[in-house]
């Protein structure tokens, strides 16, 4: 699978991310492919909000895969319903990071 990374931007931060609807996703895949939030804007919940802003671009069922390795923003994804996996499409499992797999609902 070949990866073209899209970047969702906010004046405060911005996700890179992937999609794609094939045979393997049939209803889609989201994969996280990094991230960034100004130092100074952290601790407010900027990161979530633009969680929920990019999950409002893709239909419902879509499959979401992110490895990551905040421990706060790992529980923010286990609220949201997220399983950690043993490997993700893009990442695989890197040393400090939990791979995480959800479906948007």
């Amino acid at each position: 699978m070949k990866y073209k990374k899209n970047r969702f931007k906010k004046p405060y931060g911005f996700i890179d991310y992937y999609y794609i609807i094939d045979n393997k996703y049939p209803h889609g895949v989201l994969i996280f492919m990094g991230s960034f939030v100004q130092k100074e804007e952290r601790g407010k919940g900027l990161f979530k909000l633009m969680i929920k802003e990019l999950f409002e671009l893709f239909p419902k069922g879509t499959e979401v895969q992110v490895a990551i390795s905040n421990k706060i923003l790992i529980n923010s994804f286990k609220e949201l319903g997220f399983v950690e996996v043993d490997s993700i499409e893009y990442w695989g499992k890197l040393d400090n990071t939990v791979n995480l797999k959800g479906f948007l609902k």
